[in-house]
């Protein structure tokens, strides 16, 4: 009993770091919802810019709400969308460029 009593306790301490591993498995997932939530606004601009909205530049527009949604992060509260983001804010800018940028050059050597 002594044995089954310690390992009581030490389940106390396996429950942190199992939450802490649960948090961050959420994250992860968060992280994958960003770029789709990103996406599908910006299909949605496009497709009301295009239809509707001839005069206003689709990049202001994305300009905007990419910016409402920085400051969505730290003054909103704590949501899907927002953690996700705050995932993303948080990698370096050179990290983006290294995976993106070599498929975008890629893409225009053909064009």
């Amino acid at each position: 009993e002594a044995a089954g009593g310690g390992g009581g306790g030490h389940e106390g301490g396996g429950d942190h770091t199992e939450e802490a591993e649960l948090d961050e498995e959420r994250s992860e997932v968060y992280a994958v919802l960003f770029p789709w939530f990103a996406e599908i606004v910006g299909v949605f601009v496009y497709y009301v810019s295009s239809r509707y909205a001839h005069a206003i530049p689709y990049t202001a527009v994305m300009f905007v709400i990419g910016a409402l949604i920085g400051i969505s992060v730290h003054y909103a509260p704590n949501n899907a969308i927002t953690s996700s983001a705050a995932t993303w804010i948080g990698i370096e800018g050179e990290v983006i460029l290294l995976v993106f940028l070599p498929g975008l050059l890629y893409l225009d050597s053909y064009n």
